[in-house]
């Protein structure tokens, strides 16, 4: 059902004279960490525009993290209730209670409550395995040490990629003369039974979010006045 809308997905961006990123074999994250990297070392701060709990691990000074499906900028708090750590140790936590849906096998057994637990007791994943054998629970201790391996491959594959090789850099998405305030990229259109709609007064309504929020915004789904966009490429404007 997917691929089938690839092509209408890439024709809308071109009928809305939107710049557009895609890269493949990378995911749209990891597209997101890497312009993130860029913006931050021209000096700027980052607003990324996702309710994908993926991201929160790039959450840090001059970093936010805007959720729009709530309707309101993502807190360390939120971070801390989520997870049960600060926004540092994210990929460690993930690491461990794995995630199904994106394929990471993570630790049988081990949740993000049991998960946080650990990572707060010891600091890192690492620190954790290397100090795995003073667990007192036998079944904890047994599982973490036959599945290290799980737990390291896990980190890898949560960690985001910060440095894809994208061949568009950031300076030639801010110089297309776009409206303002600056960039917003995000993860394209769904359509619905494979096309793109285009309802009345929808790219305003995505403008006043950008004013909103403000700044140079990165994101992989919009909310707005008629429901959730959110897909598997980029397009942006």
């Amino acid at each position: 059902d997917l691929a089938p809308q690839f092509e209408y997905i890439r024709k809308s961006v071109v009928a809305f004279n939107l710049p557009s990123v895609d890269l493949p074999n990378y995911e749209a994250d990891d597209l997101i960490a890497t312009y993130a990297e860029q913006i931050l070392a021209k000096g700027a701060k980052v607003t990324i525009v996702s309710s994908d709990k993926d991201l929160m691990q790039l959450y840090r000074k001059d970093v936010r993290i805007f959720d729009p499906m709530k309707n309101k900028f993502i807190t360390s708090e939120d971070i801390m209730t989520k997870f049960g750590v600060g926004p540092e140790k994210v990929i460690d936590v993930q690491s461990l209670a794995g995630d199904s849906s994106d394929n990471v096998p993570g630790v049988p057994g081990i949740g993000v409550k049991t998960a946080a637990e650990l990572i707060n007791k010891y600091g890192t994943l690492e620190k954790l395995l290397d100090n795995a054998q003073e667990i007192k629970q036998n079944k904890r201790r047994e599982t973490l040490i036959e599945n290290k391996d799980k737990a390291i491959i896990s980190k890898k594959l949560v960690t985001l990629m910060k440095n894809t090789p994208v061949e568009r850099k950031i300076e030639e998405i801010l110089g297309l003369g776009l409206p303002a305030p600056a960039a917003f990229i995000c993860e394209s259109i769904q359509g619905v039974g494979g096309h793109v709609p285009v309802p009345k007064g929808y790219l305003p309504k995505v403008y006043d979010m950008i004013r909103k929020i403000g700044g140079v915004c990165i994101a992989d789904e919009v909310q707005s006045g008629f429901g959730r966009v959110g897909a598997p490429y980029w397009w942006a404007f």
